[in-house]
């Protein structure tokens, strides 16, 4: 049986960069053509009759809805690629929409946080473990069940081991996302390294030209709670990043961050 790896390497064009289409329209802060880009690229793979594409554009599919904050849609789209890749054999790819899985139904129902995060935890090392290299995309979605089962230190641990990866193998697109997400689980423990972390953040997501990231994590510097002078500061950081976008309102971030603005105001 061919490995995951050799179906990716020997995969038509459009295979392999329609996943990247849909990444690249996200961080140019375009959500909604983001979400298009991945529906396009499952119409495509459907005809193909090929369940490991199928698996993957489902699976990126399901990644997109995380983005957006729509963990119903994300769940459906997780559970489908699940289901996909098990028949297939594909581990790698079954472990990505796993973890989003496993993400969208805690969200629904914080309840369930902590048997998801003992599923999780059993599964990790041998599904995500058996790729590694575009892991870095899926950490979040890990870290966000150890949180919300109460364990902020398997979180930081997570997310301590993405960015160790990133320095690794240079594999930087998520690495504004992964230090955001270790700002905000410090907040409550250290709130100056908490803030060190959303700046460094705010910092990549610029030199990266990642507009949804630099939202992101402008979003998170004005939710912290600095003073009076800070925070005017970071909503003034927050309206730039706002101003950047022409689409995607009904988004979550999107949404959040006009409230917050209006209120601020």
């Amino acid at each position: 049986m061919e490995s995951d790896a050799d179906r990716a390497a020997s995969a038509p064009v459009v295979g392999v960069w329609g996943g990247q289409l849909v990444v690249l329209a996200w961080l140019d802060g375009a959500p909604d053509a983001a979400l298009a880009a991945a529906a396009k690229m499952r119409a495509r793979v459907e005809t193909w009759c090929d369940p490991f594409h199928l698996c993957v554009a489902l699976t990126m599919t399901a990644l997109a809805h995380v983005w957006r904050r729509e963990p119903e849609l994300a769940l459906d789209a997780a559970r489908r690629a699940m289901d996909v890749g098990r028949d297939e054999g594909s581990p790698v790819w079954q472990g990505r929409a796993m973890s989003i899985h496993h993400w969208a139904a805690v969200v629904l129902d914080p309840r369930t946080a902590q048997s998801h995060l003992d599923e999780l935890s059993t599964a990790i090392a041998s599904q995500l473990g058996a790729g590694p290299g575009g892991r870095t995309a899926f950490t979040p979605c890990v870290a966000g069940v150890y949180a919300a089962a109460g364990r902020q230190d398997l979180a930081l641990q997570e997310l301590d081991e993405a960015l160790a990866f990133v320095e690794r193998t240079d594999e930087r697109a998520w690495s504004s996302e992964l230090h955001r997400l270790r700002g905000e689980l410090l907040r409550e423990s250290d709130e100056a390294e908490a803030e060190r972390a959303i700046h460094r953040a705010l910092e990549i997501s610029r030199e990266q030209g990642a507009k949804s990231f630099e939202l992101r994590a402008a979003l998170s510097l004005a939710k912290l709670d600095r003073g009076a002078k800070k925070n005017r500061a970071a909503l003034g950081e927050l309206r730039r990043g706002f101003a950047s976008f022409t689409e995607g309102f009904g988004t979550g971030d999107l949404v959040e961050a006009k409230a917050l603005l209006d209120a601020g105001r």
